[in-house]
C-alpha cells in the first residue's frame, strides 16, 4: 500500500438518512480520517452527499465538487468507507477515470484497503467493484418491488417515508385534528368551496402544515384531496388495486373520494381557475348570432390598435370595442356587490342536484358491492355479474359526471362575507380569474353586430341580463 504522504479528499455518502441528523456521514468521516493518518496522507478537503443515492439520478453536490478537486490538482488521493459510496454505476466510475488520467490519483477505503487507478490493475479491480455493486443495486432493486407489490396486494400500508398527512404516526389511526379537517376538506370542495380558499386557511393554520412541512399549493392540495388511501384503498404503482382494503383507517367513504375526484378532474375547473387568463371576459361573453364565446384580441383600425371582442368561432360576426364592454360589465357588477345582500350571493350552498349525484353515487357503490358478494358466493353467474357490473359502472360515471357540472369553480373567499360599502376594494383584490367568475356568475354578457336589426343599436352593442 502506498505510504507516500498525499493530499486527500474524503468524500461520504449516505442514501437515507432516517434521523436527518447526518449521523451516517459523520461516521463515516471519522472512520476516513483514521484511515489517512495510518497512511500518512493530509487531509486537504471533505465532500459530502446525505440522503442521496448514487442511482436515483438527482445531482450529488458533493461528489461533484470532489471530481472538481481531483481534475483541478488540489489533491491526489481519494477516500472513502467503501467503493460503493463513490460510485454504484459504470457511469460513474469512467468518468472519474477520464478526469484522473495521468495524474497517479490513489483511491483508499475502509472496508476495501487501496487501489491505484494510474495501474490497469487497480482499473480492473475498480472495474470490478462497480460492477459488483451495481449487480447488488439491482437484486436490491428487485427484492423491493416483489415486497412493495406483496404489501399493495394484501393491504398493508407502507412505513417509509413521510407520515401521511390525516394519520397518527403509526399510519393507521386518524390523526384527531388533521384527519377530520380533511375529510371537512373533502366534502366543502365537493359542494363548490374553492381550493384557493382552503389553501389560504390551511395554510395560516400551523396545525395544518404538510407532513414534510412547507405550504399547500394548488398541486400538493389537489394530489391530497384526490388521494385513495383517504377511502382505504391500496395503490401499486399509481393504480388502485381492485378488491383490496388497507389495513388503516379511512377518512371518507369510496362514494365521498370518487365525488371529490370527479369534481376535482372536471376541465371546465381546471380551465376556469387558470392563472393565466388576462381578460376577464374573454370566454366569458357570448356570441348574440351564434352563441359561441367571444375572444378578446388586438385589430389595427385606421393605422391604431384597439382591443377588440370577436366569435371565437371564426366566422365574421362583427368585431366591439372592448374597453366599454369592459367597464358597462364592471359597473353593474360593483352595482350588485354594494347591495345588502351582495354576501348571500357567493355562500356555498349544496344544490338538489349535487345531493342527487352524491345519492346516486352512494347508492351505485352500495349495488356494486351487493353484486360482488353475491358472485363471490355463487348466487348470480359470471355472466350475470358481468353484465350487472357494467350497467352499475355506467350509473356511477354518469352520477360522477353529473356532480362534477354542479360543481364549478365557486367564488373567492373574499366575497363570501363582503361588506357592501367595500365590495369595490373587494373586486379590484380579485385575480383576472376570479373576475372573469364573478362576472360569469351574475351576469349573462352577449355581443352583437351593429348589423343585427334588434341589438345592434343598443349601447356598446352589450346585452346584460342578471342570471
Amino acid at each position: 500500500m502506498d505510504r507516500e504522504p498525499r493530499a486527500a479528499i474524503i468524500y461520504t455518502r449516505m442514501s437515507l438518512d432516517k434521523s436527518g441528523e447526518g449521523q451516517g456521514v459523520e461516521r463515516q468521516e471519522t472512520e476516513c480520517r483514521a484511515l489517512c493518518k495510518r497512511l500518512g496522507w493530509d487531509v486537504v478537503a471533505v465532500h459530502e452527499d446525505n440522503d442521496i443515492s448514487a442511482i436515483s439520478g438527482k445531482a450529488r453536490p458533493g461528489w461533484q465538487a470532489t471530481l472538481q478537486a481531483l481534475s483541478g490538482g488540489e489533491a491526489n488521493a481519494l477516500v472513502g468507507w467503501a467503493p460503493d459510496r463513490f460510485m454504484r454505476r459504470p457511469r460513474d466510475l469512467e468518468d472519474l477515470l477520464d478526469i484522473i488520467e495521468g495524474r497517479g490519483v490513489q483511491v483508499a477505503t475502509v472496508t476495501a484497503g487501496a487501489y491505484d487507478l494510474s495501474t490497469p490493475g487497480g482499473r480492473l479491480f475498480a472495474r470490478t467493484m462497480t460492477a459488483f455493486a451495481r449487480m447488488e443495486t439491482d437484486q436490491k432493486s428487485e427484492r423491493q418491488k416483489a415486497q412493495e407489490r406483496q404489501r399493495a396486494y394484501a393491504g398493508v400500508r407502507r412505513q417509509s417515508g413521510a407520515r401521511p398527512f390525516g394519520w397518527l404516526p403509526d399510519r393507521v389511526n386518524i390523526d384527531p385534528v388533521e384527519g377530520p379537517a380533511l375529510r371537512q376538506a373533502i366534502l366543502d370542495v365537493t359542494h363548490g368551496k374553492s381550493l384557493r380558499s382552503l389553501i389560504a386557511e390551511w395554510n395560516a393554520d400551523p396545525a395544518m402544515r404538510p407532513s414534510r412541512g412547507g405550504e399547500w399549493h394548488y398541486s400538493t392540495i389537489r394530489e391530497l384531496l384526490q388521494r385513495p388511501a383517504n377511502a382505504g384503498l391500496s395503490v401499486y404503482q399509481g393504480e388502485v388495486v381492485p378488491n383490496v382494503v388497507g389495513d388503516w383507517l379511512p377518512i371518507v367513504t369510496l362514494a365521498e373520494h370518487e365525488a371529490i375526484c370527479a369534481v376535482l378532474r372536471n376541465p371546465a375547473r381546471r380551465l376556469n381557475a387558470s392563472s393565466k387568463k388576462k381578460y376577464f371576459l374573454a370566454g366569458v361573453a357570448r356570441c348574440g348570432v351564434c352563441d359561441a364565446p367571444m375572444n378578446r384580441a388586438s385589430v389595427n383600425i385606421r393605422g391604431k390598435y384597439r382591443a377588440v371582442y370577436r366569435c371565437r368561432s371564426g366566422a365574421n360576426h362583427g368585431i366591439r370595442s372592448a374597453v366599454p364592454i369592459d367597464e358597462a360589465v364592471v359597473e353593474h357588477v360593483l352595482d350588485r356587490l354594494s347591495k345588502p345582500d351582495a354576501a348571500d350571493l357567493f355562500r356555498p350552498r349544496t344544490k338538489s342536484a349535487t345531493r342527487s349525484a352524491l345519492a346516486e353515487i352512494e347508492r351505485t357503490r352500495a349495488r356494486l358491492t351487493e353484486v360482488e358478494k353475491d358472485y363471490a358466493e355463487g348466487t348470480i353467474t359470471g355472466a350475470q355479474f358481468k353484465a350487472t357490473s357494467a350497467a352499475l359502472a355506467e350509473r356511477l360515471s354518469t352520477a360522477q359526471a353529473a356532480l362534477a357540472i354542479e360543481n364549478q369553480p365557486s367564488m373567492p373567499e373574499s366575497l363570501r362575507k363582503v361588506n357592501p360599502a367595500k365590495g369595490e376594494a373587494v373586486w379590484a383584490s380579485l385575480s383576472v380569474p376570479d373576475k372573469s367568475s364573478v362576472a360569469d356568475a351574475l351576469l349573462s354578457v352577449t355581443i352583437y353586430p351593429t348589423s343585427d336589426p334588434e341589438f345592434g343599436s343598443l349601447p356598446y352593442g352589450c346585452l346584460l341580463e342578471w342570471k
